[in-house]
Parts: C-alpha cells; sequence; structure tokens
C-alpha cells in the first residue's frame, strides 16, 4: 500500500499517441454464423458453463451455440467443424441489442430512430494456426492454465500473449474516468478494472481498437457510423502496418523501452526513493558549500549548520533504510535494456470499411428490412497460401479431399459509447474529474433525480467468438460425389464461385433459444442469388448436448437438419421425386442426390440415425431456376420455419411445374 502511494507521487506518466477506438451499457452482440460460441463447448446446461473460458464476452450466459460434433470427437476436438475453400463466400450472421446505424448524416433518414443516441463500431477478426499453433476448441471447459499446456482446454490466443500483457504497462494515457484500476499493467482496464482473466485474452487489446501492439487477429471489416474514420482504421490496422513490442515486456512505448530494463513497477520506485534520498542529502551539502562561498544570501550559517546536524543524526536510519533498499535491488540484474522492435505487418489487404446498418434499441433481431445483421465474407485465398499456414490434417470423415487445412476462429467485437462525452478526444487528463462524466450522478436542476449511469458502461465493448473452422488449403480441380462414381465436375476459381449454403440456430422453441436463434438455413430469408455455373457447398453441423427439455423432434437434446425441395416457400410439403428439378436432370444423379439430403444415409424417419455434422462436396447449378427446401424435422408450422431458396440467373417464379396435378 505504501509504495502504491508512492507510485502515485513519483511515477511519470507517459501519454501514448495512439487513439482509442473503444474509448468507450448490457447491450449483448451474438454470433450466429459461423456458430458463435459464447464461451460454451459442449455443456448441455442452459447457461454457458464457464464464462471465463476464452475471452470475455460481457453477454447473457444463456447466448450461445454448443461446438458442432463429428463422427470422432474424442479423437479431434474440431471432427464436427464447418470446412471452407478460399474464394468461397460465407455470410456472417450476427444480432446485437442495441441501436446501431446513424440517420443524421441522410444515409438512411426516412425517420425512424437510429443511433444518434450513441455511437457503434463493429470489427469483424479471424485467427488461424500461424498465429496460435496451438489454436484449438479444446475437450474442457475449464479456464486455460497460466503454468502449463492443458491440452484438453481450449485455446485462442497463446499463452505467451497473455503473459506479455500482465507484465506489460498499460497505457495511461486513456480514459479511465472515476474507475480504479487495481493494478498497472495492460490487463487493468476500465471494463476490467479487477483485471480478471478470461482465457488468455489482453483486456486492453480486447477493450481498443486500432491496438498499438502486435496482436495474433486479423482483419476483415470495421462497420461504423462514422465513414470519416475508415482511412484511419485500415491505416491502422496491422493487416498493413507493423506493431512495435519491447524484448523486456514491461515497457509499452519505444521510450520506456531503452531506458535500463527488467524491473517490476515496485523496484523502479525503490530506486526512485533511493535517489530522491541521496538528492536530499546532497542538497544540504551543496547548500553549505554555497553559503561559503557567498553564492546564496539570506540563509544563515547556522541554519544550514542546524540542517547538516540533523541529517547526521538521521544519517543511521537513512543509511540503513539505503542497504535494505540496495539489498533489495541486488536481487535483480541492473544494466538491462530493452529493444523495441516492430513486429511486421500481416501483409494482407486492409479491412474493408463501410457505414453500418441501420439496428433499433432494446432488440436483439434482423436490422432494417427485416434480415439478419450480415456481412458477406470472401474466405481469403492467403488464409492457406503460404507454408506456415496450414498443418496437415488426416480427416477421414470426407475422404473425398485430403487437403492440408488451416484451423481457425472467427471474433466480431461491437462497441457502443455514449455521446454524454467526447469519447474520441477526451483521455487520461478526465480521469476522476466529475465534469467529464461521472458515475450514478444526481441533477439538482431543478428537479432533484438520480441518474442510472455507470462510468464502467457508457463505452463499453461486447464480443462473440466462433468455434474452429478450417480452411482447405488446396481447392480441386473437380468435386467428386458419394454414389456417382461416374459424374466429375470441373471447377474453375477464375469463373465459378463457390456459396456456403450452412444451417444456423439450435433446438427449441423461440424462448428457450434466446438469445440465439431457432434453426434456418444461412443465408437464410433473403434467397441466395448465384449465377449458372457457381457452386453450392452445403454444410452444416450441430450438437448432441442441447438441454433435453428443449422443443423439437427427434432424440431428445440432438441438432439435425435435411433439405427436401418443395414447390413454393408457403408449402410445407415437400415434392415427390418426379417433380424434383433442384437436383440437375440426370435421373440418376437427382435420385442420388434427392435420398442422400431427404435420409442422410440413415433410415429413421425423424433422421435420428444421422450424424449432426453434414458435409457434401460442392455441387454445381447449371441451369436457370428457383429451388426452394425445407427441413423436414425442424420445419413446423406455427412453430418454427426452416426454409430457404437458391435462385439462379435471376430466374423467376414458376411453380406450374411442381404443382400437384
Amino acid at each position: 500500500e505504501f509504495l502504491l502511494v508512492l507510485e502515485a507521487m513519483f511515477f511519470v506518466v507517459l501519454l501514448c499517441c495512439s487513439l482509442c477506438f473503444f474509448s468507450t451499457v448490457r447491450g449483448d452482440c451474438y454470433l450466429h454464423q459461423p456458430r458463435g460460441s459464447n464461451n460454451r463447448l459442449n455443456g448441455a446446461g442452459v447457461n454457458a458453463g464457464n464464462q471465463n473460458r476464452l475471452f470475455d464476452s460481457q453477454n447473457n450466459a444463456k447466448g450461445g451455440y454448443n461446438v458442432g460434433v463429428g463422427m470422432s470427437i474424442n479423437a479431434d476436438d474440431t471432427a464436427g467443424a464447418l470446412k471452407y475453400y478460399p474464394g468461397s463466400k460465407l455470410w456472417i450472421e450476427w444480432t446485437n441489442q442495441h441501436a446501431c446505424g446513424d440517420f443524421t448524416e441522410g444515409k438512411q433518414n426516412d425517420g425512424f430512430e437510429g443511433s444518434k443516441i450513441r455511437e457503434c463500431e463493429m470489427v469483424l477478426q479471424y485467427m488461424c494456426l500461424e498465429d496460435n499453433t496451438n489454436l484449438r476448441n479444446g475437450f474442457s471447459e475449464t479456464t486455460p492454465p497460466l503454468d502449463r499446456e492443458d491440452h484438453f482446454a481450449g485455446q485462442h490466443e497463446s499463452r505467451q500473449y497473455y503473459k506479455n500483457c500482465k507484465k506489460r504497462q498499460r497505457n495511461k494515457g486513456l480514459f479511465t474516468a472515476d474507475r480504479n484500476l487495481r493494478g498497472n499493467t495492460a490487463i487493468y482496464t476500465r471494463q476490467n478494472n479487477n483485471g480478471n482473466r478470461h482465457g488468455y485474452e489482453c483486456p486492453e487489446e480486447r477493450d481498443h481498437y486500432p491496438y498499438w501492439h502486435p496482436t495474433p487477429w486479423r482483419d476483415i471489416a470495421i462497420l461504423t457510423n462514422n465513414e470519416k474514420r475508415c482511412k484511419y482504421y485500415q491505416r491502422e490496422s496491422q493487416n498493413v502496418k507493423g506493431k512495435g513490442y519491447c524484448t523486456t515486456p514491461t515497457a509499452n512505448n519505444k521510450k520506456d523501452c531503452e531506458k535500463v530494463q527488467g524491473l517490476s513497477d515496485n523496484q523502479r520506485i525503490l530506486l526512485d526513493i533511493r535517489s530522491k534520498i541521496t538528492n536530499g542529502l546532497g542538497w544540504v551539502m551543496i547548500m553549505e558549500q554555497k553559503q561559503k562561498l557567498g553564492l546564496i544570501e539570506g540563509l544563515s550559517k547556522d541554519t544550514i549548520s542546524k540542517a547538516k546536524d540533523d541529517a547526521v543524526k538521521k544519517a543511521q536510519n537513512i543509511h540503513t533504510g539505503l542497504a535494505v533498499i540496495d539489498k533489495e535491488l541486488a536481487k535483480w540484474p541492473l544494466g538491462m535494456r530493452g529493444q523495441w522492435v516492430t513486429q511486421p505487418a500481416h501483409g494482407i489487404p486492409p479491412p474493408d470499411c463501410k457505414y453500418n446498418n441501420w439496428t433499433r434499441s432494446n432488440h436483439l433481431g434482423n436490422i432494417k428490412g427485416g434480415q439478419p445483421y450480415r456481412y458477406e465474407w470472401t474466405i481469403p485465398d492467403h488464409i492457406v497460401n503460404n507454408e506456415g499456414a496450414y498443418r496437415l490434417f488426416n480427416d477421414t470423415s470426407t475422404p473425398y479431399y485430403g487437403s492440408p487445412v488451416n484451423h481457425c476462429v472467427f471474433r466480431i467485437r461491437y462497441n457502443m459509447s455514449s455521446s454524454d462525452y467526447d469519447n474520441w478526444n477526451t483521455h487520461s487528463w478526465g480521469n476522476h474529474d466529475k465534469r467529464v462524466i461521472a458515475n450514478k450522478p444526481k441533477v439538482y436542476d431543478p428537479a432533484k433525480l438520480q441518474l442510472t449511469i455507470n462510468t464502467n458502461q457508457v463505452a463499453r465493448t461486447f464480443q462473440d467468438r466462433s468455434h474452429v473452422f478450417k480452411v482447405y488449403r488446396t481447392v480441386p480441380s473437380a468435386f467428386s460425389h458419394p454414389g456417382e462414381d461416374t459424374e466429375v465436375t470441373p471447377y474453375d476459381p477464375k469463373k465459378n464461385t463457390i456459396w456456403n449454403l450452412n444451417v444456423r440456430g439450435k433446438r427449441g422453441n423461440i424462448v428457450q433459444t434466446y438469445p440465439a436463434v431457432e434453426y434456418d438455413f444461412n443465408p437464410g430469408g433473403d434467397p441466395l442469388k448465384i449465377k449458372s455455373g457457381d457452386y453450392v457447398h452445403f454444410q452444416w453441423t450441430g450438437s448432441n448436448t442441447n438441454p433435453r427439455n428443449y422443443a423439437g423432434q427427434g432424440t431428445r437434446g440432438t441438432d439435425r437438419s435435411n433439405i427436401m425441395q418443395v414447390c413454393t416457400l408457403n408449402d410445407n410439403i415437400p415434392l415427390p421425386l418426379e417433380h424434383v428439378t433442384m437436383w440437375g436432370d440426370d435421373p440418376t444423379i437427382s435420385r442420388s442426390r434427392y435420398m442422400y439430403f431427404a435420409m442422410l444415409n440413415q433410415t429413421n424417419p425423424l433422421l435420428n440415425g444421422a450424424h449432426a455434422y453434414i458435409d457434401y462436396p460442392p455441387i454445381q447449378f447449371n441451369k436457370a431456376g428457383v429451388y426452394h427446401f425445407i427441413c423436414t424435422r425442424n420445419n413446423n408450422f406455427s412453430n418454427r420455419s426452416q426454409k430457404g431458396t437458391i435462385i439462379v440467373d435471376n430466374a423467376k417464379e414458376n411453380s406450374t411445374h411442381c404443382r400437384k396435378s
């Protein structure tokens, strides 16, 4: 406690030049595609079993989806992971509780409430094995330990990354309002003032963007309500800009790094105390010498003599104190200097940056227009096209691939800020100044009211992350399909696009699943519009350990889906085989695919014998048409709807071919 007081008195704060985008109430953010974990693994409870497992979401523990299960979960923690090809299109979908978008600049102004009441930014990112070779889902819901590598625990950021964060001085130029941070390293922030640990995440990096030190995260896109910031975001992204760090992890800037390093905060304070003691003794001797030389007036010989006598009387205690300090300091080597190193940029294109969509307050639902908040991501080729970016993986569950793959994870951060203070231009000078903003203030002008304002929440960051997904290093020049030995579909990435069609949601009714969602296809709501020659990669995953009392068909607690064509989206009874047009003109191939997607290589009518993870090689669509489809197990008229549509070449609806006679 004494040393903390001295630190407050003597420590010189260096203001960092970097601006923080997240200087910036519970405004949760939930990822639905890819499946957002919200720190879940495979627990059967209503709530996530450990909200400290991998990251600090700030979300309600009821959200999230269990990890997908494959055929051999005990052998590989990614056996049920979705697989993508570089260049393929993936619709990322999420919901956020509070408003985004801004009508004040005429972007979408039609009289609806927008986020004029707050600022909102979203950052979409990913990391892969080259960013942490121990990236994994894990088999245990425990928080990974600091003292050893536990391969049963999940891991996103590396253990060393967190250790460096825990040692590194926090950025003391940041605005922390009236929060009392209980430490001085980067694990202490306004939002995490107690320094709590969530996996190996660095709280300072989590709460701020763009971050000023290296991070393992690669930027996909920033969605902002102020497009004027886009150039700044793109310029400062680690995609294109190297980030500096000190070889001695305690320093957070070049100037401090190149000073004597290797000391803890308390050791630095001891050095400072020692300096002030010796300087104080020196002052007495200097004053005595100046008086003798007549260089000072107004200070009598008796005064200086008395000061000297007092110093001599205290010398024994002073020198004893110095001896204790020197003994303590001798435990650590002095003279070490850190080296400021710039970690190279990721060497990939700058992130996309665009105006965010409008959403209303207090609503975990769709954006204006009635569709989920979504971003179309083209899986980048650079994820797999370098030698250090993948590992060999023997995937026996899908023998028609067999390519080396990279393992990756997706993160979305959602930041919202009040306009009650200038959150972009308020820095540490405003700390503990109630004129800037105060916690639970009272107003008397003239009404006497207590406001519900929490300085921990007037600027706040939420996040969600996916489970591990896979990206294949090489896209085959042709796709073969189960049961179609003679069918080989050529693939030309310059001419053809692969579209990922997945399933979002989980078992349960709308109340049970909330704040997750019920089953639907992804893309859903809006049709998937493709052109002739494009491919659709049908693939989905699910869990066997949802709460057993949740509503649904088939074996309790399980996720299963299939696909059968219907005539229109208003229909709930699938077409008989002779009217099916979705799977091509060849009757043998059409029947084979019809039976596969209907029954999933099993015989139970409720799909109880099917695997939760289904992956069918991409199918090429070569004929213009409109194809509607449903899941027979989960589509439950008046309870829930699981339907989708594929439109090829902007074909018009024509249901005459499929009407029953």
